[in-house]
């Protein structure tokens, strides 16, 4: 059995019994298989010290556990074991630490941030090197894994470089949803330690760390990360440039035990157990819709054939409909009324909102005619004090140009003429061409839906053979490809019914009844 098949069984075997602790056992496991730290933030009673003695037993060879609860009153001796007495009569100053954390391979500490200044110094030591100060000398440790836990942040300055040291940060809630709590209530299954035959040993984990260290990292992965930084800034999360190296290696890790050649984007779901601070606010749930929109971002550009399949569209309803001219060359258009016209578009003024003149407006000149038409008109009344032209509105004289400015001049109005279209005409030669240039970025699509159809499989037998990303991650993950899919589908449709449409263009023998010889 291999690497990937025995943690597949392990992760399985870690959550038997427990709803709902699907993704804490197995970010439990590779963080063990890493060789990287955990921490859990939640209340009493939802599996978090339960989950960390399962680990050690996921390893073949005789690895202890060791676990201990800290308060602001906890000694040394309490977490690295006793001072030696028989070292103490030779004047030599070292502890006892089988059976303490110094000697685990996996520990599990409770309250982690009570640690006070006397156990501090020595734990992140451990943490981080993997090694121990007893006396005048530094050993290495056996530790796979410090699984940590609290119900509350860190809150003085001198804790922010224990808490960094947790690579793996996840939430453990008390079970919410109704049908997790009547599988809760109803689940009969017992857990069993793994058999040996699934248990991981000192040589694999060996080759798990060598195997991953060299794995290289896709381009779109280290953009990510850039991105991811910059994003967290934004955020106020700290994400220190040790933390953002360990959880490379954690990606690499999680990448060589998937059977994958190289960090894909694929690994990328684990950052969102790794990249924030605070539990008590939404930053999780924020990095996990920021993480999945940035993958979407990452996948294929279609916007080149969409260009390509509007250029291909445009030139065709250039060809099949063509702007009809006159007999002198000038371009026809119809007007509102269907009327043909060389004109454009028409500018003037409509005389009141029923009378536009049929769509062609009217002049200032015919404005003022109407006006003097319709009401009372004089050719020398007094306004304002002067003689000029006044009409008569509701009984009162006013001047004709004022009343112009004041009613019409801020009225211009301009209505665009349709233009007259009339068949192309073409050579059957040239149709065929005009169809060729079509099959052509047909068969483009078709390689690029190959393509994109065969990078899907390739991703989903690579999440399928993942122990760690779950089963429903595989649809968000693909979405942007399969929209991809979608839009090729409908280009494709698109430029079908572009050769049905060539197929109807009107062809001719006769030169001069071509609408472009030259096309």
């Amino acid at each position: 059995m291999n690497i990937n098949q025995k943690l597949k069984k392990l992760g399985e075997h870690l959550e038997t019994g427990l709803v709902g602790r699907r993704d804490h056992a197995r970010m439990l496991l590779l963080a063990a298989v890493a060789g990287e730290n955990a921490i859990l933030f939640g209340p009493p009673g939802t599996a978090k010290s339960l989950l960390a003695r399962r680990l050690k037993d996921c390893f073949a060879d005789d690895v202890k556990y060791f676990e201990c609860l800290l308060t602001k009153f906890s000694m040394p001796e309490e977490v690295f074991g006793p001072v030696s007495l028989k070292g103490l009569e030779q004047d030599i100053f070292r502890r006892v630490y089988d059976r303490y954390m110094p000697g685990a391979g996996i520990a599990f500490i409770d309250e982690t941030f009570k640690a006070n200044s006397a156990i501090l110094n020595s734990m992140l030591t451990i943490l981080n090197e993997r090694e121990f100060d007893t006396g005048n000398e530094r050993i290495k440790v056996p530790l796979r894994c410090v699984v940590g836990a609290s119900n509350e942040m860190p809150k003085e300055s001198e804790l922010e470089a224990l808490y960094d040291r947790f690579i793996i940060r996840m939430r453990v809630d008390r079970l919410k949803h109704e049908d997790e709590l009547v599988n809760f209530l109803t689940n009969k299954a017992e857990y069993q330690k793994p058999p040996i035959d699934i248990r991981l040993s000192k040589d694999e984990l060996s080759q798990i760390s060598q195997a991953s260290a060299i794995l290289p990292v896709d381009e779109p992965v280290i953009r990510l990360f850039l991105d991811l930084r910059e994003w967290c800034q934004g955020k106020g999360i700290k994400l220190s440039d040790r933390r953002l190296l360990k959880i490379r290696e954690l990606l690499k890790a999680a990448a060589y035990t998937s059977n994958r050649q190289s960090v894909s984007l694929s690994e990328t779901w684990v950052i969102r157990y790794c990249a924030w601070d605070d539990f008590g606010s939404r930053q999780f749930e924020e990095l996990v819709e920021w993480l999945d929109s940035h993958i979407d971002k990452q996948q294929q550009d279609l916007s080149g054939l969409s260009g390509r399949v509007d250029a291909e569209q445009s030139s065709y309803e250039k060809k099949a409909k063509t702007h009809k001219r006159n007999e002198k060359g000038k371009l026809i258009f119809v007007d509102k009324n269907g009327d043909e016209t060389t004109k454009p578009d028409v500018e003037g003024y409509e005389y009141n909102s029923k009378d536009d003149n049929n769509g062609k407006l009217y002049t200032e000149v015919q404005i003022k005619d109407k006006l003097k038409t319709d009401n009372q008109y004089s050719a020398r009344e007094i306004f304002k004090g002067n003689y000029c032209e006044c009409i008569a509105i509701n009984g009162k004289w006013v001047g004709l140009e004022a009343h112009f400015i004041d009613i019409y001049s801020k009225n211009l109005k301009k209505f665009k003429h349709k233009p007259k279209m009339e068949n192309g005409v073409y050579t059957s030669e040239q149709r065929e061409r005009f169809k060729t240039s079509v099959y052509d970025l047909i068969n483009t699509l078709k390689s690029k839906c190959s393509e994109i159809s065969s990078q899907i499989q390739k991703i989903t037998l690579s999440l399928d053979s993942s122990p760690w990303t779950p089963k429903e991650y595989q649809e968000s993950h693909l979405a942007g490809l399969r929209i991809n899919l979608q839009e090729i589908e409908k280009h494709q449709h698109t430029l079908e019914n572009l050769i049905i449409g060539y197929d109807k263009l009107l062809v001719t023998s006769d030169t001069e009844k071509l609408t472009d010889p030259s096309a």
